[in-house]
């Protein structure tokens, strides 16, 4: 992953920001980020059942109002979200240019966050671990012809190149934006892995998109990722965040 720290600006039509972020869980940094969120947001997390998993929702959602406050040069805080009738976010075209699009994802102390200009987009991100469950998450969420990819692997590879499949079907149903209504296994991404570029059929679900990209993303060791995009190939800058500036920004000892 090759990666460097850049001033904010907007993205051009040909280009997507991909930050990336490690998750910092420390007290100072969750309750800095936690002051920049919503009464509702956090009624929200504090509704999830373990409290790792409500401390990563602080670190993302904060990440999250930080830097597209960059790009929008208000306050983290005064960047106003609305929700469609799925749960997709985006920014409210009443408060924020409507035209600055993102998604983000976030697994076991990553953070990932993409940003584009007039363009639908979604990303996943995926942790590499042993799944026991694997074989009947591919029977029940894998085409045919992903099945055969994995099973033509070698043991010890299988669950690579099952991340590897699965973050393509999650950032594509993210970019489609209408959640669990669409099937994973209505979803085909048989290519070979590493690829940095391919396009997708139009989906039905969204048909004004008349073309999809795709690219398997360059992450920290044992981390999969997918991003996919409206439109034709963008250009995929990524920004290491350094989080630990927030902290300096304040007066803070990282």
């Amino acid at each position: 992953m090759n990666g460097s720290q850049v001033p904010p600006r907007f993205p051009s039509s040909q280009e997507v920001h991909v930050w990336i972020a490690k998750e910092d869980l420390s007290s100072r940094m969750v309750s800095t980020f936690s002051r920049v969120l919503t009464e509702d947001e956090l009624k929200r997390i504090n509704k999830l059942r373990f409290q790792r998993h409500r401390l990563a929702h602080v670190f993302a959602k904060g990440m999250l109002r930080h830097i597209l406050a960059r790009y929008l040069d208000v306050q983290p805080s005064k960047v106003v979200f609305i929700l469609n009738s799925f749960g997709k976010p985006f920014l409210c075209p009443a408060d924020h240019a409507p035209s600055l699009m993102f998604n983000m994802s976030h697994s076991d102390g990553l953070v990932v966050l993409s940003v584009a200009i007039n363009r639908h987009l979604g990303i996943d991100v995926e942790l590499v671990r042993v799944l026991h469950d694997r074989d009947g998450m591919v029977q029940d969420y894998f085409t045919d012809a992903e099945r055969a990819i994995i099973a033509a692997e070698p043991a010890d590879r299988r669950d690579h190149v099952f991340y590897t499949l699965w973050t393509r079907k999650e950032a594509y149903v993210k970019a489609i934006g209408k959640g669990l209504s669409i099937r994973l296994n209505s979803v085909d991404v048989s290519f070979p892995e590493g690829v940095k570029g391919r396009n997708l059929d139009r989906s039905p679900e969204l048909p004004s998109v008349s073309r999809w990209w795709l690219s398997d993303l360059s992450l920290p060791h044992k981390y999969m990722g997918a991003l996919v995009v409206e439109g034709c190939s963008p250009e995929i800058l990524y920004v290491d965040w350094d989080v630990t500036e927030i902290l300096t920004s304040q007066g803070l000892r990282p």
